[in-house]
């Protein structure tokens, strides 16, 4: 929000100190993902990947995209690691679940279980 005493200098700052400071290159939380120094989180997105291209689910334009940001702001900083991994499988829920009714919530409540 722009509606503060310092006005749009405050949004500044944050691209000051993201991109235009010279300690952001030794921080590691913000440095770009790495495959090689990650081998399991690699394995994952590949993992990630190789379902959606073998699957028939149909996403959104605008699940995809986020997607696709979430997936961009991972590999370059590492700090928005949680970000892919905790929201793109929220967002992606409920087009399976419509997609494939076997795997609803509908369905796991209907079935018996051992009581």
């Amino acid at each position: 929000s722009l509606i503060n005493p310092y006005g749009v200098k405050a949004i500044l700052a944050t691209f000051t100190v993201a991109y235009g400071n010279e300690a952001v290159p030794l921080i590691i939380e913000w440095k770009p993902f790495d495959a090689s120094d990650q081998p399991f989180q690699e394995v994952g997105i590949l993992l990630f990947l190789f379902a959606l291209l073998v699957s028939r689910l149909r996403v959104g334009w605008a699940k995809a995209l986020f997607i696709i940001f979430a997936l961009h702001i991972y590999l370059t900083h590492l700090r928005f690691m949680y970000l892919f991994f905790l929201l793109v499988p929220i967002v992606l829920a409920a087009e399976i679940a419509g997609q494939y009714p076997a795997l609803s919530l509908a369905k796991w409540v209907s079935d018996k279980r051992d009581r």
